[in-house]
């Protein structure tokens, strides 16, 4: 006989199509959250991926309680996913959610919370980053009016997501500030809750080595490894010995080309290593053998990697990017530099590096801190919101 589930529950945004191989902070929060969610009692889950192009044709599983909707992207640009949308309403329309959660501020996203409010339906927003900075920032690395258009188009499309929205959840206090000031005024109505992390990090074993550093993030000039590749150079008279591992799948090949000239230019093919196989396994196995978690981001709005590497109990050196000074906080966490100040970011790594009982001090104190950001406590929380939302 088929369960019966008083609430059903529909999340629509990136999800892996393996478990082992998640590729970026959107994925790994709807996967957390939904993998929490079925374990919630009379709650059923059900979960529409964003259209990608990896999918050769549409097709559904349910797995753990869990009914996974993969769809294709036929189309060459992942602009033209928006017209899956008549797709995405038959599947609402044959589920009939008490709620939708939609995880993106993207024109397919736009056209999905109109339709919604058109039709009643209770929903949430979920803002994962704020793509007018990202875009703005990327356009003022390399100005070009390729880079200007699409500033323009995300912009415009975040922005009504957000307007339209009625109740938004943001990860940090720093994306609720952006949005009351360029957005629109309802406090109440942005709800900050924390972005969560897989509990197999609580267990990650401390094997680090005195001199190994680690950054995770997709391979893109956001990211700023160039500048602590930099940044390690400084090291190598001091430390000629320093290991520099970056993990992270490849999202711009040309930027990985730069990284991976620049490594041979300044002579440190045997200290910085690239690694584009993002496994989970793997990542907590890097994690565990770093003595120092670092990360040159140029915008994050949490940073969920920060949030893995404390409970991995990693001392970090970031920058004060975005949202990052709300989860790294200056000399408690570890240590915060400005966007671009390799010479500062270089210091504080050494000072981490010359001090154990400093490292060990500053990881014991992330272990317990990262408490904050298991699934369990923040799912309660994004559940209070959809009962705000109904």
């Amino acid at each position: 006989m088929p369960e019966v589930h008083s609430y059903k529950v529909l999340l629509f945004g990136v999800y892996p199509l393996d478990s082992g191989l998640i590729k970026g902070g959107v994925a790994a929060s709807v996967y957390g959250l939904a993998g929490q969610l079925a374990k919630t009692t009379d709650t059923a889950v059900k979960v529409i991926s964003y259209p990608q192009r990896s999918v050769k044709k549409d097709y559904a599983i349910e797995h753990a309680r869990i009914t996974k909707v993969y769809l294709s992207n036929p189309y060459r640009s992942h602009l033209l996913a928006f017209l899956r949308i008549k797709k995405i309403i038959k599947e609402i329309k044959n589920y009939h959610p008490d709620i939708v959660h939609i995880h993106g501020t993207h024109l397919i996203d736009l056209l999905l919370i109109l339709y919604l409010r058109l039709k009643r339906y209770n929903y949430v927003l979920t803002v994962h980053g704020i793509l007018t900075v990202e875009h703005w920032k990327d356009h003022k690395r390399h100005p070009s009016a390729v880079k200007l258009i699409k500033y323009w188009v995300y912009s415009v499309f975040e922005y009504l997501s957000i307007k339209f929205a009625d109740q938004i959840i943001v990860d940090t206090i720093y994306v609720k500030e952006w949005i009351l000031r360029h957005v629109m005024s309802r406090a109440d109505a942005i709800h900050v809750i924390p972005q969560g992390i897989d509990s197999k990090f609580y267990s990650v074993p401390d094997l680090s080595h005195n001199r190994q550093l680690l950054s995770i993030g997709s391979i893109t000039e956001r990211k700023g490894y160039e500048y602590a590749i930099k940044a390690v150079h400084l090291l190598l008279p001091k430390y000629p010995d320093i290991k520099y591992y970056i993990i992270g799948f490849c999202q711009d090949d040309r930027y990985y080309t730069r990284l991976y000239d620049l490594i041979g230019e300044m002579g440190m093919r045997d200290n910085v290593f690239i690694l584009t196989d993002t496994d989970e396994l793997l990542i907590r196995q890097y994690l565990s053998n770093a003595a120092i978690f670092i990360l040159h981001s140029q915008e994050e709005s949490q940073g969920i990697v920060f949030c893995e590497a404390m409970a991995a109990g990693k001392p970090i050196v970031a920058t004060s990017a975005g949202g990052i000074p709300y989860i790294i906080k200056q000399f408690v966490n570890g240590f915060l530099t400005e966007f671009g100040e390799t010479e500062k970011f270089s210091m504080c790594i050494d000072e981490l590096l010359q001090d154990e009982s400093k490292r060990r001090s500053i990881g014991k104190t992330n272990r317990m801190e990262a408490a904050l950001y298991n699934w369990e406590t923040i799912t309660n929380n994004i559940m209070s919101v959809y009962r705000i939302a109904n």
